[in-house]
């Protein structure tokens, strides 16, 4: 990376660097400028689409910095401005000094590329969710733990994928995103929690795509011959899935859709069912609890079949 530093007219110094993003040269100007009400005001005039909602409570303790001169992050964090010159990030620090009558001296950074919206804040990073909403994915409040589950499922590990490698995910495959859809719809008919039920949809759909649509239609709407074999494969899995529902109240419930251990004893039970019906089963004898790794590490195979991650936006599908 190249530096020269350079002189406005106005004797304001600024700073211009030579740096890679994403593969491509680009220029950064950096400046440091007194920015007051008036200016905070321009800026968030021209901002980039797909910011973030404001949080009233964070503008609050801004203002609160900012009055009482204790806002020592100023010269520090830059306030990022696009390539295309729309504001991309700062503006709850400029919400927040348009409620005062400060002028502070900020970090400006000019010409950062638009495409590198979705890198931001690496070190303090939006959530999936956020992340997701503001590249234009629908339903990201489903999608997220969705994604998250597969991408767990992948890599054996408990760890929450970055925003970049999990918008990758959703938009290199686009049938995930149908398949959240689906599983949202079929949550309350099969007690199966939407983010198993759409990491098992899509990878069914994807291998098993005939059996898949019978096996889920059955077991949401039900079939008077099937459901009369307590054994049956669907059967057994819908009282099963039915008696846990039961058991356990909303607040549980909601609880133990972010409890990984929960969500693989889900993913068990359906795969035990779903692999039986592939096989042409009539009956089903469940595994021991005991035994989910071992389902879970056959569903992993299967999702690693399907699905490659890319971790660096240079890598391809």
């Amino acid at each position: 990376m190249n530096s020269v530093m350079t002189k406005l007219v106005d004797n304001e110094e600024f700073l211009i660097l030579d740096s890679e993003f994403l593969g491509e040269q680009v220029e950064i100007k950096l400046v440091i400028e007194s920015v007051n009400k008036e200016r905070a005001q321009q800026l968030l005039a021209y901002q980039y689409e797909k910011q973030r909602k404001l949080s009233e409570a964070l503008i609050d303790k801004l203002v609160q910095a900012l009055n009482n001169y204790e806002y020592i992050e100023a010269m520090l964090n830059p306030i990022h401005i696009s390539d295309t010159g729309k504001l991309m990030d700062g503006q709850h620090r400029l919400t927040a000094l348009t409620r005062t009558g400060r002028t502070v001296q900020l970090l400006m950074a000019y010409g950062i590329p638009e495409k590198s919206f979705a890198y931001f804040d690496q070190d303090r990073p939006r959530s999936l969710r956020d992340a997701l909403q503001t590249n234009s994915i629908p339903n990201a409040d489903k999608v997220a733990p969705a994604a998250k589950l597969l991408y767990q499922l992948i890599t054996g590990k408990a760890n929450t994928p970055r925003n970049e490698v999990a918008i990758r995910l959703v938009g290199d495959y686009p049938d995930f995103q149908r398949a959240v859809a689906f599983a949202e719809s079929m949550t309350d008919d099969t007690h199966i929690i939407t983010s198993v039920g759409s990491v098992l949809y899509f990878l069914y759909q994807t291998h098993h795509p005939e059996e898949c649509k019978l096996f889920f239609d059955i077991l949401r709407l039900g079939d008077r011959e099937i459901f009369g074999r307590p054994r049956h494969p669907i059967s057994a899995l819908s009282k099963k899935l039915k008696q846990e529902w039961l058991r356990t109240s909303r607040a549980r419930r909601d609880q133990d859709m972010n409890n990984l251990d929960t969500r693989h004893l889900g993913m068990s039970w359906v795969h035990q069912a779903f692999m039986a019906y592939v096989a042409g089963r009539g009956t089903l004898t469940w595994e021991p609890i005991s035994n989910t790794p071992n389902i879970i590490s056959d569903i992993r195979a299967l999702a690693k079949a399907t699905i490659k991650l890319r971790h660096n936006y240079a890598e391809t599908v």
